[in-house]
């Protein structure tokens, strides 16, 4: 009686006290660490519900998702104070549209309404990328180096 789905939207701030209505939100995983989300038709203020452990890492984007970018860039995601913990010790996203669109591309709907295209991402995830493009450059600088050394080696005993 009481689930409700990974991510959703409500109205007010959730509580556990406050048995309140939910709507579902279209959204991918990509991975266990980013989320496409699509919201639709929006004109009034609303929070974004996510049920995983609330960690003030995790971020949202508005628009498209470059990695990298969200290391280096300081405004690449929402304000930090649009994110809150609940009650349940689980993540919470306030999304004032026309706050947002004002700064963000969204589509601008005839009816006054919003449409927004979210990405929420876990931000440690991208030291990960960066660490592993890292080794795997360091590798292959090591290994070329090292053919390098050993064809010379072996031309040098050909002669």
């Amino acid at each position: 009686k009481m689930y409700k789905p990974h991510i959703y939207l409500t109205e007010n701030e959730e509580k556990f006290r406050l048995d309140q209505a939910f709507l579902k939100v279209e959204h991918e995983a990509i991975n266990a660490t980013r989320y496409s989300i699509n919201l639709e038709n929006i004109k009034d203020p609303i929070f974004i519900n996510f049920t995983d452990n609330y960690h003030p890492q995790w971020k949202i984007r508005v628009g498209d998702f470059n990695w990298f970018n969200s290391i280096v860039s300081p405004d690449y995601s929402l304000s930090d104070s649009n994110h809150k913990m609940n009650e349940a010790k689980l993540n919470s996203y306030f999304i004032d549209p026309k706050i947002i669109c004002s700064k963000h591309e969204c589509q601008n709907n005839p009816d006054g309404s919003y449409d927004i295209k979210l990405i929420l991402y876990y931000l440690p995830q991208s030291y990960v990328y960066l660490c592993l493009a890292i080794s795997v450059s360091t590798f292959i600088l090591i290994f070329t180096y090292l053919i390098f050394i050993l064809g010379k080696y072996v031309f040098k005993k050909r002669k």
